[in-house]
């Protein structure tokens, strides 16, 4: 099982790579494992709309991306699957072998414009962080 996944070829620009069991999989356990840690609490989920969204966002932490994990949980629990956001992702994390079976099946697709358009106009939901490796990589301090 382990070796499909990670011998598995992903196209990182398309957006057909979203396997929805993968979605699923990938929540139970942020209900595991984050929300606890975390005590997170997400509110306004209701608003939410049908069809196509952009949610904007800021992050530190690389590809741990908590906030990423328990937002998508979260709104996967309320609002289904169509409610959870592809990512536009860094390059650099969908160009590493292992990061790339496990993020594109949840939704990640190359950061660009034409990938937030396609998305956009497949009326998908679409999760961006602007500050990109920048706000990704900067201290906690």
């Amino acid at each position: 099982m382990l070796e499909a996944v990670v011998l598995r070829s992903y196209d990182i620009d398309s957006i057909d790579n979203r396997d929805p069991d993968a979605v699923d999989r990938l929540v139970r356990l942020v209900e595991r494992t984050l929300q606890p840690y975390h005590r997170a609490e997400v509110s306004g989920l209701g608003r939410i709309p049908a069809g196509r969204a952009l949610y904007v966002g800021n992050h530190n932490s690389f590809i741990y991306t908590p906030d990423t994990w328990l937002f998508g949980a979260a709104a996967y629990r309320a609002r289904g699957i169509d409610a959870v956001p592809y990512g536009l992702a860094h390059e650099v994390a969908l160009g590493m072998p292992i990061i790339k079976q496990l993020l594109s099946p949840l939704g990640a697709v190359r950061a660009s414009h034409a990938a937030a358009e396609r998305l956009l106009a497949a009326d998908k939901k679409v999760l961006v962080y602007p500050g990109g490796d920048l706000d990704a990589m900067r201290p906690h301090r």
